[in-house]
C-alpha cells in the first residue's frame, strides 16, 4: 500500500510539473508589485536647481524699507541656478519687517501675495487696515497703493509671492486679507498624509494657494508630476514655514529642509517630489501654483472656484461647510485711524 501511493504521489507530481513548462512564461509570472521609479541618474536631472534658500541669497530692500530674499525667482528649467526656474514674471521672497518698522505707500504692477509666517504687524491702503499675524495670508492687486506696519517687539517674516497677472484673469480692485485658522481642511491625508486648507484660489489669479500640514513621523507618498516640457513652464512651489524637522525628497536623492526654503516639483512625469516629517511637532508648509499662468477658472466671468477635483481625491473633504469656511475666512478692513 505504502508504494503504490507513493507511485501516486510521484506521478501527480510530474504531471505538474510537465504542465508549468507547458505554460507560457506571462502565466507563470509571479503577482505585480510595487519598484522604484527611475533614480535622478537615469532620469539626468540635476535636483539642486530645483531648490531654493533664502539664507544664501542677498538681501535686498523692498516697500523702501523691508529686507527680502530671494526663494525662487524666473528661469530655464532645464539650466537655471538654483531656484530660479518659476514661470517668467514670478518670484517668490522671504520678507522681514524689523520691530516697529513702517513702509512706504508702495506700489507695483505685479500681484503680491503675503503669508505671515511669525511677528506682528498691519497692512493698510491708507483708508484700511488689516492686522497681521501668524497664518494669515494677504493678496494686494497690481498697481495698489499698500503699506506694511510691525507693530511688535520681533521681526515681522513673511513669504512674499509676486507674479504678473495672467491677462485674461479678472481684475482685482482690493486688499483681501485672510485668517488661515478658520479655514477648515479640504484634504485629509491625501497623497498619505495631505492635511490641506484652501487660503486662495484662482479668482485671485493662482492655481491654489493651500497651507498644509503633516503629523509628526509620517512621509507624504512620493509622486510625479505631469510633463511640461516648455522650459520656462515654472511648477509648484513648496516652501517650508514651520520650525520642524523636514526632509525633502526629489527622485533618488533626499535634502535636509530648513525653515523658509523650499522646492519646485520637476515637471517630467519621472521623478518623484515627497515630504518626510522626522520631528516630533506638526510641520507645515505652503503650497502655490500656476500664479500668471492661463487659467480659465481665473477669466473675468468664471463661475465661483470648484474646491475638490473632479471626480474627488481620496480623502478630499465635501461639504458646505468647509465651503463656507473659504469666505467666512476673510478678514473685513477696518477704517485707518487719522
Amino acid at each position: 500500500m505504502y508504494k503504490v501511493l507513493n507511485w501516486k504521489v510521484c506521478a501527480s507530481v510530474g504531471l505538474a510539473l510537465s504542465l508549468c513548462l507547458m505554460l507560457p512564461a506571462a502565466a507563470q509570472a509571479p503577482a505585480p508589485f510595487v519598484v522604484e521609479p527611475p533614480s535622478n541618474e537615469e532620469v539626468g536631472i540635476s535636483i539642486d536647481r530645483y531648490i531654493g534658500n533664502p539664507a544664501i541669497s542677498p538681501a535686498k530692500i523692498s516697500h523702501d524699507t523691508m529686507y527680502t530674499q530671494r526663494i525662487f525667482g524666473e528661469g530655464d528649467k532645464f539650466t537655471g541656478s538654483a531656484g530660479n526656474i518659476l514661470a517668467p514674471g514670478q518670484q517668490t521672497d522671504l520678507a522681514t519687517l524689523l520691530p516697529r518698522d513702517v513702509t512706504s505707500l508702495f506700489t507695483t504692477r505685479k500681484q503680491l501675495i503675503f503669508y505671515v509666517i511669525s511677528g506682528k504687524g498691519r497692512l493698510d491702503d491708507g483708508r484700511r487696515y488689516w492686522d497681521l499675524h501668524d497664518g494669515v495670508g494677504a493678496v494686494v492687486p497690481a498697481n495698489l497703493a499698500h503699506r506694511l506696519s510691525n507693530i511688535g517687539d520681533e521681526p515681522l517674516k513673511m513669504i512674499m509671492y509676486s507674479f504678473t497677472p495672467w491677462p485674461g484673469a479678472r481684475v482685482m480692485k482690493e486688499i483681501v486679507v485672510k485668517d488661515s485658522h478658520k479655514l477648515l481642511m479640504i484634504e485629509n491625508n491625501v497623497h498619505w498624509q495631505h492635511n490641506a486648507k484652501l487660503l486662495f484660489g484662482p479668482e485671485y489669479g493662482v492655481g491654489r494657494v493651500l497651507v498644509i500640514t503633516f503629523g509628526p513621523m509620517t512621509i507624504a507618498g512620493p509622486h510625479a508630476s505631469p510633463d511640461n516640457p516648455d522650459p520656462k513652464g515654472g511648477g509648484v512651489q513648496w516652501i517650508n514655514v514651520s520650525d520642524s524637522k523636514m526632509i525633502m525628497q526629489l527622485g533618488s536623492e533626499i535634502r535636509h529642509w530648513p525653515l523658509y526654503a523650499g522646492f519646485i516639483t520637476p515637471q517630467n512625469a519621472k521623478t518623484v517630489h515627497g515630504r518626510l516629517n522626522v520631528g516630533d511637532t506638526i510641520a507645515t508648509t505652503l503650497f502655490i501654483s500656476g500664479g500668471g499662468l492661463p487659467n480659465p477658472a481665473a477669466a473675468e466671468n468664471a463661475p465661483p472656484p470648484s474646491f475638490w477635483h473632479d471626480p474627488p481625491l481620496p480623502g478630499e473633504m465635501a461639504s458646505e461647510q468647509i465651503a463656507k469656511s473659504y469666505y467666512d475666512a476673510a478678514i473685513p478692513g477696518r477704517p485707518l485711524p487719522k
